[in-house]
């Protein structure tokens, strides 16, 4: 695939959607001086919990934009600094490739493939007027289950927004919530041979939905505690494949599994929620982070670049880390910095069903298009 320069993609991201807006600082000498990386636009359903209309099971974006920059980082060599003392490893892969992959020959390369390490859970879904107070009981009609985890979400969602081979690595109980937890994602066609079982009880979410969409979530870790990133093959890292990360699992087994992908040229895209403190130097080793407002604030807070609203927190930690970062903004849309550039996008105009999920939808949706 030719490169394509910054000037180009500024016009595509432009272009491809009216509701898009990139944002150039004036101060830059050239397109070609804007650090390269990947911006998003996702104008199918808000992916913060505020507002966005989201079905049980998970359901598949209508519509995804996306105006990427493949990356023309030179090679780090191994003697030499990275940002924020990321892991050194082989150049980034472009952000963003059509089909196969190609070798260095100009033949067509291994497959694409996602890699989901992550949580999952069976999800036990109550429906209220209102939600509770604490301390407060309040009644619902009845008890729904869902499968559920942040893994589970976005492999499936993956795979339903087209994405052609996803594969899960997990962990799961020996109990009756096992089957039902995996069996959407096994009639979706998300490959789960590495998703074992365990002796700890099958994660469980209870969730409370009020009238307004709105949710209070309490999770049930179990055997997602048992997740071990060694469980991912080597050659399942190599510059073909999207690793696709969250917060649900051992930290520790993210950190390690990131690490390992970065050095082996996988694009790495972390999803930071739930929010948790996490390493300076695993920032400059992914190639996009995604958060929503809350997680935005923690995340610069936690690497000590204090912001006074989200969309600061993100494009500062963009800039200090030269990473992607897509922050979401529940019914006021997304952003996405990278450098110099800014890309937001409006939300299509929905209305608020269930916002359970779809944070997840975002990313699997993402991963999705990024491999292609």
């Amino acid at each position: 695939m030719a490169p394509i320069s910054a000037a180009d993609w500024v016009t595509a991201a432009a272009s491809l959607t009216s509701n898009a807006r990139v944002v150039t600082p004036a101060k830059a000498s050239s397109p070609e001086s804007l650090a390269p990386s990947m911006s998003t636009a996702q104008t199918a359903a808000p992916s913060s919990a505020k507002a966005s209309a989201v079905a049980r099971p998970i359901p598949c974006p209508a519509a995804v934009t996306t105006a990427v920059l493949p990356s023309s980082r030179p090679a780090i060599p191994a003697s030499s600094p990275s940002p924020m003392g990321a892991a050194v490893g082989p150049p980034r892969p472009n952000i963003i490739r059509r089909g196969a992959m190609a070798s260095d020959s100009g033949e067509p390369g291994a497959a694409a493939m996602i890699v989901v390490f992550g949580s999952i859970n069976l999800d036990l879904f109550a429906r209220v007027e209102r939600l509770p107070a604490p301390g407060e009981t309040v009644l619902a009609p009845r008890l729904e289950t869902a499968p559920g985890g942040k893994g589970a979400n976005q492999a499936l969602a993956a795979k339903r927004a087209g994405a052609a081979q996803v594969r899960l690595v997990g962990r799961v109980g020996r109990d009756p919530f096992a089957g039902s937890a995996l069996a959407l994602l096994r009639a979706g066609g998300v490959l789960l041979d590495r998703v074992e079982p365990c002796d700890e009880p099958t994660g469980c979410a209870l969730i409370a939905i009020d009238g307004q969409g709105r949710n209070q979530i309490v999770v049930a870790s179990g055997a997602n505690l048992a997740a071990a990133q060694a469980r991912v093959p080597d050659d399942w890292l190599g510059p073909e494949t999207t690793l696709l990360l969250q917060m649900e699992v051992p930290l520790a087994e993210n950190w390690a599994l990131i690490a390992r992908a970065r050095a082996a040229g996988a694009r790495i895209l972390l999803n930071l929620a739930p929010a948790a403190p996490f390493p300076a130097d695993t920032l400059g080793a992914l190639d996009v982070l995604v958060v929503n407002e809350i997680e935005a604030m923690a995340a610069a807070e936690g690497i000590g670049m204090p912001a006074a609203e989200p969309r600061e927190a993100a494009r500062s930690l963009a800039q200090e880390a030269d990473v992607t970062v897509i922050v979401t903004l529940g019914e006021h849309g997304a952003a996405a910095f990278t450098g110099a550039i800014e890309l937001t996008v409006d939300p299509l105009p929905v209305h608020p069903v269930d916002s359970v999920g779809a944070g997840d939808a975002f990313m699997g949706a993402l991963a999705a298009v990024l491999d292609r």
